[in-house]
């Protein structure tokens, strides 16, 4: 006996008569007939229920994660919240997004959650038709139930995944792709089908939004150069970390980082060649900070860095190691080897000032006379050195 609904077959009743039993009746016909009707729309309506359950379960994980990614314009954050939203949503082990570059012609960001360090970074744009360039090429999801058989991505990886089972999602802002996420592995190692598919495009479109906010503030407190935090988000910050410093009483310390005779080397060798300085410069202080440090261009050739929970004394170590770093390292302009140095003022909070700007001003004094006598050295703010240079 068929169970039918909205004449739609959603199942079958089937009884057989036992031995030496007598056989079926028209009246127990009528009977199953009855039974199979009440247990059709008991089982759609169950059915029905489960699933208003699971998109009430994905909207309030969706609105959820969705209030996180606004609050934050962070754009690692940002990524970092999206896979926890796509895992928990599409009930997958594996995701990556991928982010362009503003040219798109390179990876700017990769971020992962169950491919290892080692396979993100092998993901690259040149190379065969993979399912990230074909999407990139064509601005199209893909959806794949088997990898194996699929003929039209015979290089991907199908070692990597359990399920053989993938979705790679176009990120657009304005008909331009700006990234790709790529899901698979689903929990219960089935293969994604096609709602999977219209969820995660559901999703790609929350997220491109949200990448894309990231980006653009981004580009408005980052130098483009030295692609560093600008001079007014160094200010922003500071007044904060100040607050914060003031309410949990810890010290903090900021660094005033010069480039000696940086104008003898432009006019010497051109400013293209003074743009590699910087560059250098920056990735050696990069690599001398804590994450929860911060660099800035704090305008030409001078930097400020933002310590929090750290003294004087402590700030002294850091400065003299990223000087010493940046004497010994190698610097070749116009094909000549030149030595570079740097001048570096501290000034630390509370001990020399409560104020930002007097902060500020006394890490400034502290530069100018680490430059006034001799450059290359480390300064630490002295009120006789303020006595010294008392018209700054």
């Amino acid at each position: 006996m068929p169970l039918i609904v909205q004449d739609k077959v959603i199942g079958v009743i089937t009884l057989a008569v036992g031995y030496q039993k007598p056989s079926f009746n028209d009246e127990d016909l009528k009977l199953l007939s009855s039974i199979a009707s009440q247990a059709a729309i008991a089982i759609y309506n169950t059915e029905l229920y489960e699933k208003s359950e699971q998109k009430v379960r994905e909207l309030t994980t969706l609105y959820e994660i969705s209030r996180a990614i606004a609050s934050t314009l962070n754009l690692e954050n940002v990524l970092n919240l999206a896979m926890k939203m796509i895992n928990q949503l599409m009930n997958t082990r594996r995701c990556s997004i991928i982010i362009l570059g503003r040219d798109g012609k390179e990876i700017n960001a990769r971020v992962s959650q169950g491919l290892s360090e080692d396979i993100l970074r092998q993901i690259k744009l040149e190379g065969d038709e993979s399912i990230l360039n074909y999407v990139l090429r064509t601005k199209q999801p893909v959806l794949v139930r088997n990898l194996e058989t699929e003929i039209n991505f015979k290089s991907a990886e199908t070692s990597r995944y359990s399920t053989k089972s993938f979705m790679s999602v176009p990120l657009n802002i304005k008909e331009q792709v700006i990234g790709v996420i790529n899901v698979t592995d689903k929990m219960d190692c089935t293969s994604f089908n096609d709602d999977d598919l219209k969820l995660l495009i559901t999703l790609a479109n929350q997220i491109a939004s949200d990448v894309e906010n990231a980006r653009l503030y981004e580009m408005a407190v980052t130098d483009g150069l030295t692609e560093t935090f600008n001079h007014k988000y160094f200010q922003q910050h500071l007044e904060k970390d100040i607050e914060r410093s003031k309410r949990y009483r810890e010290d903090l310390s900021i660094l005033m980082i010069d480039i000696d005779h940086f104008k003898k080397c432009n006019d010497t060798y051109g400013h293209q060649e003074g743009n590699k300085i910087l560059r250098k410069v920056t990735a050696i202080l990069k690599s001398s900070i804590r994450e929860v440090d911060l660099l800035a261009r704090y305008g030409g050739e001078e930097f400020a860095i933002i310590l929090p929970c750290t003294p004087k004394s402590g700030a002294y170590e850091i400065a003299q190691r990223m000087r010493e770093i940046i004497e010994k390292s190698e610097f070749v302009l116009s094909n000549q080897q030149i030595r570079i140095t740097v001048s570096i003022g501290i000034a630390s909070f509370p001990e020399d000032a409560s104020l930002q700007f007097d902060l500020i001003r006394k890490a400034d004094i502290s530069l100018y006379h680490a430059k006034k006598t001799g450059r290359n050295r480390v300064i630490c703010f002295e009120p006789k050195i303020a006595e010294i240079h008392s018209t700054m």
